[in-house]
C-alpha cells in the first residue's frame, strides 16, 4: 500500500531549489562577426565608407593610421576626359598584367580577396579591375616626393572617395632616364592603382601566422614577421607595414623574379634564383623577411588556400 503525500508534497522535506545566473563563457564553438577594419579609425572618413556601403558600393580601405583611412570604389572608376588623354599609356606587356589576366591566377585570387565590409570579391569584379587598370595613364615626373614611383589620385569632396587618376614617375637626371615609367617598378603601381593591394591583408596574415591586427593606428603585431637582420631602417619598416604595401612590394618581388603561376618554390630554388638575378636581392620584400616566409607567400597567394582562418585577426570574413 502506497504511502499518502501529505498536501504540501515534497516541500516540508526537500530544500527548495536555487537557480543562479552564470556568466557568459565563450567557449569558442560560434565563431563572432568582427568589425570591418575601417571601422577602426577614429577619424571621419569611416562615415564616408559607412555612406559608400549604405549606397550599395563595393569599396575597400588603405592607408588606415591615425589620420584616417583612403575609401576607394572596388573596380577603379573611369578617368576623366582630361585625365585620359594626360601622360602616356601604360603597356600591357608588364607582368602585372600577364600574371592577373589567368583565369586560375583570378579564380585563386578571389577566394583570398574581400571588400572594405568582408564580402567575397568575384572573378567578374577582378577582371574588371585589371581592364580598368589597362586605362591608366604614366604621368611623367609626376611622383610623390617620397618615392621614385606612385599612384596619383584624387578625393570626391561631397562623398570623400579616393579615385586613382594616373601613375607618376621621377627622373634620374644624371642619366637622364625615366625612373619607374617600366618594369617591376611599374608592376608595383599597378597593384596600387587597381586596388588589387587590398590583399595585403591577406598576405599579412599569412607572413606573421595570424599575428597581424588591425587597430586605430594601423595594423599592429607585424613587426615581429621581420627577419632579425633586414638591415632595413626604421621608415622601411613602417612603410612596409602597411597592408597595401606589402602587397606592392610583394609584386615587386614577383615581377623581378618573373613568377608564373603555379610555380612552386624551395629555399633551395629561391637562393638559386637570386644567386642568378642579383637584383631580386634589392628588393624591399627579399630584404625584410626570411626565405622560409618568402616561400609560403610565393607558394601561397593566389595559387593556395591556407586550412585555418589565419584572417579572424583582421575580420571575420
Amino acid at each position: 500500500m502506497k504511502k499518502k503525500l501529505n498536501n504540501d508534497g515534497l516541500a516540508k522535506k526537500d530544500p527548495p531549489i536555487k537557480t543562479e545566473v552564470l556568466e557568459e563563457v565563450d567557449l569558442g564553438f560560434v565563431s563572432k562577426p568582427k568589425e570591418p577594419d575601417y571601422k577602426k579609425t577614429p577619424n571621419y572618413s569611416k562615415i564616408y565608407a559607412d555612406q559608400a556601403i549604405e549606397s550599395g558600393k563595393r569599396i575597400i580601405t588603405k592607408q588606415q593610421s591615425r589620420d584616417g583611412v583612403g575609401v576607394y570604389d572596388l573596380v577603379p572608376p573611369d578617368l576623366t576626359e582630361k585625365e585620359s588623354r594626360a601622360g602616356k599609356p601604360v603597356s600591357l606587356d608588364q607582368w602585372f598584367f600577364k600574371y592577373y589576366s589567368q583565369p586560375e591566377v583570378q579564380e585563386h585570387l578571389s577566394n583570398q580577396l574581400k571588400t572594405a565590409d568582408g564580402k567575397k570579391v568575384s572573378v567578374e569584379e577582378i577582371q574588371q579591375m585589371v581592364n580598368q587598370t589597362k586605362k591608366a595613364r604614366i604621368l611623367s615626373g609626376q611622383a610623390s616626393d617620397l618615392g621614385n614611383a606612385s599612384v596619383k589620385f584624387t578625393t570626391e569632396p561631397k562623398t570623400g572617395m579616393v579615385r586613382s587618376t594616373g601613375i607618376g614617375t621621377s627622373f634620374d637626371w644624371a642619366t637622364r632616364k625615366e625612373i619607374g615609367a617600366s618594369g617591376p617598378m611599374m608592376d608595383e603601381e599597378l597593384t596600387h592603382y587597381s586596388n588589387i593591394d587590398a590583399q595585403g591583408t591577406y598576405l599579412q596574415a599569412l607572413l606573421s601566422d595570424g599575428k597581424a591586427k588591425m587597430s586605430s593606428i594601423g595594423v599592429t603585431g607585424f613587426y615581429d614577421s621581420y627577419k632579425k637582420d633586414n638591415n632595413m631602417t626604421i621608415r622601411e619598416m613602417r612603410y612596409m607595414k602597411k597592408p597595401e604595401e606589402t602587397m606592392g612590394t610583394f609584386n615587386q618581388f614577383r615581377s623581378t623574379i618573373n613568377h608564373t603561376y603555379g610555380k612552386q618554390y624551395t629555399i633551395e630554388s629561391l637562393e638559386k634564383i637570386i644567386k642568378n638575378n642579383p637584383k631580386a636581392k634589392e628588393q624591399y620584400f627579399y630584404k625584410a623577411f626570411d626565405k622560409a616566409k618568402i616561400v609560403k607567400a610565393l607558394n601561397t597567394i593566389a595559387q593556395n588556400e591556407v586550412e585555418q582562418d589565419i584572417m579572424s585577426n583582421f575580420r571575420d570574413a
